[in-house]
């Protein structure tokens, strides 16, 4: 195929043309097309190759060739086959050079092509309010105030964070009059490789060609492109586009994205990949998805939408729109919500998508308490049994109690106990305004943390026994009774004086007059994240008690959650603590109790609404 640089199209297909040439141009992306999928390391890339052909160039002859766009005419526009990547990162970069280099050339102007996406409101939105902020901002206010645009969807975020990159790289390679600039000296020597379909090529179809083997499309996006294909009415097309949109920025939700995936076992490029994969497992389509074949999901659902009608098509989507709309009628129900998300983390050996499509089949086949058992069920199959792989072996409340007593620290399941008995608190309050944040469970580090300190012994360092000494020291001079032993206080500001001499006897005492208890049984645990947790270090209970109020009120400031199940405990929500400030024998019994009643209650049988 020969390649001309004169532009001249009715001799050669495919042709060179200087990108500047493109500026008086409109492009159409087609709702076929995925979005915005560029990174940093494409766009770092791309500035990278730009600029050093810049600083390289000798000649007139010299010229760098960007990788082929490929159009089809359609009436004003270009229908963009292929090249949106690179076309959109190109188009920012233009509007960047602008916003640095207008104050300082008069005779400057705006120039870019005209960039529309079908069916993607965000991005005339996005593409509007930057070409109004680059007319009155600096390149770096620009980059502050698209910040919050980022959490709209998976192409605002890339499309945002593209233009943090190209400021980022105009800050690390400094020029007199930019990075930019220096790259748009030589604009008239970059090139793109313009191919041009005939008339009777099918766009669709060399679209899904092109990048089926490329890494960067996804399955889903592949498959987008067949559904689109097979809707030969343009409403029903559009239609299909704009459903699409929706349900990628449903799933765009970190709160419903965590709900039903646990990404410490599943990792998806695109998150509607994992649609398909529900859709591929209820549809009984064998999927083969390996390293050798990642569009696996692609080929499976295209083979089977290969050669259908229309309307057959048109069921299929549905289906899986079915799929996705079942999702978040389970996300939006508070007992599905917590009860799902539950069975999720704890079974750890099981993929999500087995999980989610065995209970789709039951949830499809069922009345409301059936699948409502069925879930209960499960999660109660998880914790209740006769082998060492569960913490309770029978299904009583008083077994129960007695098992929580042989739970400790270092057992396996310690942690999903804890989390049983905080999701079950809430089930069985049904407050509607407090929900378990699953994405801040999956995404942050959380402890199994003492409630009561652990008190120092050995070797630790005088340091960690001083702290220790202090904290109790605290709770001693503000009027707890220490008649009993009425040289305590006394005895504790020598020790430290002495730098902790004694200090096994005296840590005895304290132990003995305050009733507490530094076991590692589960009634001297709680859950907590573990950066509130850092900051607790080995404080005493009324401390923890201090930290855990301040963490509630700055809630709504930082991405912080402590779970109910702790509140209750540092907040001394049972009846029969009447000590604020030690963490007794009492309050042990209490919580054990708590946890026993919740955990029972909520397996026992169904929830009233």
């Amino acid at each position: 195929m020969k390649l001309s640089k004169n532009g001249d199209e009715e001799m050669a297909t495919v042709t060179l043309k200087p990108i500047n040439e493109l500026f008086d141009e409109s492009f159409f992306v087609p709702s076929y097309q995925r979005g915005y999928r560029w990174t940093n390391v494409q766009v770092e890339e791309l500035l990278e190759d730009l600029f050093d052909f810049a600083e390289s160039k000798r000649d007139d002859n010299d010229y760098y060739c960007l990788q082929p766009i490929i159009v089809k005419k359609k009436g004003n526009y270009w229908e963009l086959v292929d090249g949106q990547q690179r076309l959109t990162a190109f188009w920012l970069i233009s509007a960047l050079y602008y916003c640095s280099n207008r104050k300082d050339e008069i005779d400057l102007e705006y120039r870019k092509y005209k960039l529309k996406y079908e069916e993607k409101s965000v991005f005339t939105e996005l593409f509007s309010k930057i070409e109004n902020l680059i007319e009155t901002e600096t390149m770096p206010s620009l980059v502050n105030l698209m910040e919050d645009e980022k959490e709209y969807s998976i192409d605002s975020r890339n499309l945002v964070e593209s233009i943090k990159c190209i400021a980022m790289f105009t800050r690390k390679n400094k020029r007199p009059r930019g990075v930019l600039a220096k790259i748009f000296e030589v604009v008239n020597d970059i090139q793109v490789i313009w191919y041009v379909l005939d008339d009777e090529e099918d766009t669709i179809q060399t679209f899904t060609n092109i990048n089926a083997n490329k890494i960067e499309l996804t399955n889903a996006e592949l498959i987008k492109a067949v559904l689109l294909s097979a809707c030969l009415d343009d409403n029903r097309r559009q239609n299909m586009a704009l459903q699409w949109e929706d349900i990628e920025k449903g799933l765009n939700s970190d709160s419903f994205w965590n709900f039903i995936v646990d990404k410490k076992r599943n990792d998806y490029s695109t998150r509607i990949d994992y649609l398909f994969e529900i859709w591929c497992a209820k549809a009984g389509l064998d999927v083969q998805n390996t390293n050798d074949d990642r569009h696996a999901i692609f080929r499976t659902v295209s083979s089977l939408l290969q050669n259908q009608e229309e309307e057959k098509v048109i069921e299929i989507w549905r289906d899986i729109q079915n799929v996705y709309e079942t999702l978040q009628d389970w996300y939006d129900d508070y007992f599905y919500y917590h009860t799902i998300g539950l069975l999720i983390i704890i079974n750890e050996k099981e993929k999500d998508v087995n999980i989610i499509n065995s209970l789709y089949k039951i949830y499809a086949t069922s009345d409301k308490n059936s699948f409502r058992r069925e879930i209960l069920t499960r999660i109660k199959n998880r914790f209740f049994g006769s082998t060492k792989g569960t913490p309770f072996e029978e299904f009583a409340l008083e077994q129960i109690r007695n098992s929580l007593g042989d739970i400790s620290a270092g057992d396996v399941y310690v942690r999903n106990v804890l989390l049983l008995y905080n999701i079950a608190m809430l089930v069985n309050a049904n407050n509607k305004y407090e929900r378990f944040p699953f994405e801040l469970y999956k995404n942050e580090t959380w402890d199994i943390e003492h409630i009561n300190p652990q008190t120092p012994k050995g070797d630790v360092s005088a340091d960690e026994k001083e702290t220790w000494l202090k904290s109790y020291l605290e709770v001693l001079n503000n009027g707890y009774d220490i008649a009993s032993d009425p040289d305590i206080i006394k005895d504790i500001e020598v020790c430290i004086d002495s730098r902790m001499v004694d200090f096994e006897l005296l840590a005895n005492r304290i132990v003995d007059l305050l009733g507490i208890t530094d076991n590692n049984s589960i009634t001297n645990l709680v859950l907590l994240d573990s950066s509130t947790n850092r900051g607790y270090k080995n404080a005493c209970f009324v401390d923890k008690r201090r930290k855990v109020i301040e963490v509630e009120r700055r809630k709504n400031k930082e991405e912080k959650y402590v779970p109910i199940g702790t509140k209750w405990v540092f907040l001394k929500g049972y009846e029969n603590s009447l000590q604020l400030v030690v963490w007794g024998a009492v309050d042990m019994q209490d919580y054990s109790n708590d946890i026993a009643n919740n955990i029972y209650k909520m397996l026992g049988g169904l929830i009233d609404e």
